[in-house]
């Protein structure tokens, strides 16, 4: 049933969609996890379905569930993950000196990590206000493989089976699983009488002669095949045949690759979403995203994000009821809050004013809607000049950003002789990106700090 049918116009602007992501990060550390929810902060992204994390076990993800959970202005995250097995031996995965405060650095949590993992992340207000009911633990289907981790989710009317699936490279190994591990999946699904929303990376395209491109002699090439082995799998599955890909049913001929090679000779769209068919009217997946979120994600990863919006069915459970009041007043931009000098400077400055304050009520109110209104903005605003004046030093950064997104848009298009100059470009344009951050990264660490100066996070 379509979204017009359930709402009127007038609701369906009121009311908020539920917009979730899946992103393969190719490996979380501490350092980006800050650009990634940074990203997803920009994409207004609900739940993120992350794959290839590359955690091995539930004592090293402490330190980065932290991370993600302490995002400032309630902006925080619960994960729930799923691990590839590695070789770490079992007395280090249970050591009764590693606790849940324990916080770990990049080397030691490098040094067993393994390439797969999948987790889901929420953020921790839809949770806690009741927007977002979860219903039951986090389920997977087959072995700890770090390949598959489900959810059962509700959300404004829907009763969703949520999961997160990262398929295996090789075909052979990817039709057993779709036999053995998704099937089981869908089936307890359709049981539950729960609608599908399955997102991640999947290895594999339906149709090659749209979803991938190659070099073949330095030329740009679209493969003319319209099937391949694992596609002609899922085909001939019932359980998987009446999913439906979002992606494709709402762009029917576009070019979209999620995934390109970093040496820039390949890409594919091996990212997507697939929903029940009776889901998918109600589900809207973006062929582009913002301009700034694709920046951050083509260099973090070698993949970027793919994002769907989902409508509500009834308006009574919605997030509407936690949404900001049409008339209040917008918000301080508290942007200089990230250096923090800056930051410092905004506090001691805070702590003389207060030191100011009258003692009657009447004064004090007097006060506090002089200070609200004029002082207290003028400050802000003085602050925030010194700190876009200061990230100038940045231009550099940013017009790679750009160029490498203009370059993946490239990538996308339709003109063979644009696609084939931008492969070639890509790793050149990557490589002299992450000298030029590796040296902004030095710059802020030289950034002098007294020991009781709090450390708010610079996003990239």
């Amino acid at each position: 049933m379509p979204l017009n049918a359930l709402l009127l116009p007038g609701d369906v602007a009121r009311c908020p969609t539920l917009r979730f992501g899946t992103h393969n990060v190719r490996g979380l550390t501490l350092d980006n996890i800050p650009r990634f929810t940074q990203m997803w902060d920009e994409l207004h992204l609900g739940i993120v379905f992350i794959q290839e994390h590359w955690i091995p076990s539930v004592v090293h993800s402490v330190p980065f569930a932290n991370k993600f959970s302490r995002r400032p202005h309630g902006r925080g995250w619960t994960v729930f993950w799923r691990y590839k097995t590695t070789s770490i031996s079992a007395s280090t995965a249970s050591s009764s000196t590693a606790t849940p405060s324990e916080e770990l650095d990049d080397s030691t949590i490098s040094a067993g990590r393994s390439r797969g993992g999948v987790a889901i992340a929420i953020r921790t207000s839809l949770i806690r206000d009741g927007t977002v009911r979860l219903v039951g633990d986090a389920a997977s289907v087959g072995p700890e493989d770090g390949r598959v981790i489900s959810l059962n989710i509700d959300w404004a009317g829907h009763k969703l089976s949520m999961a997160c699936l990262y398929l295996p490279n090789h075909a052979p190994e990817r039709a057993q699983f779709l036999q053995d591990r998704l099937v089981p999946l869908a089936a307890s699904a359709v049981a539950a009488r729960r609608q599908l929303v399955w997102g991640g990376d999947f290895n594999f395209v339906h149709n090659p002669s749209l979803d991938r491109l190659t070099t073949v002699g330095g030329e740009a090439m679209v493969p003319t095949a319209t099937t391949e082995a694992t596609a002609n799998v899922w085909a001939a599955l019932p359980a998987l045949a009446t999913l439906v890909d979002v992606f494709r049913l709402q762009h029917p001929t576009s070019r979209h690759m999620t995934w390109l090679q970093p040496n820039g000779h390949c890409g594919s769209r091996l990212d997507r979403f697939y929903t029940s068919d009776t889901l998918s009217t109600q589900v809207v997946c973006p062929s582009n995203l913002l301009r700034s979120a694709l920046r951050r994600c083509v260099n973090d990863s070698d993949h970027t994000v793919v994002v769907c919006h989902l409508a509500p069915l009834s308006l009574e459970h919605s997030s509407a009821s936690s949404s900001r009041p049409p008339n209040a007043p917008p918000r301080l931009n508290i942007s200089f809050m990230k250096d923090p000098c800056l930051s410092r400077e905004f506090e001691e400055w805070l702590d003389l004013r207060l030191a100011s304050l009258p003692t009657t009520d009447e004064a004090v109110k007097r006060w506090w809607l002089k200070f609200k209104s004029k002082t207290l903005k003028w400050k802000i605003r003085s602050l925030n000049r010194d700190f876009f004046f200061k990230n100038q030093h940045r231009a550099s950064v940013e017009a790679l950003r750009d160029t490498l997104a203009t370059l993946t848009s490239q990538v996308n298009g339709n003109d063979t002789v644009s696609i084939r100059a931008a492969l070639a470009e890509i790793p050149h344009v990557r490589a002299e990106l992450g000298r030029l951050e590796r040296e902004l990264e030095a710059f802020y660490q030289t950034k002098t700090r007294t020991p009781d100066t709090p450390r708010y996070p610079i996003d990239l």
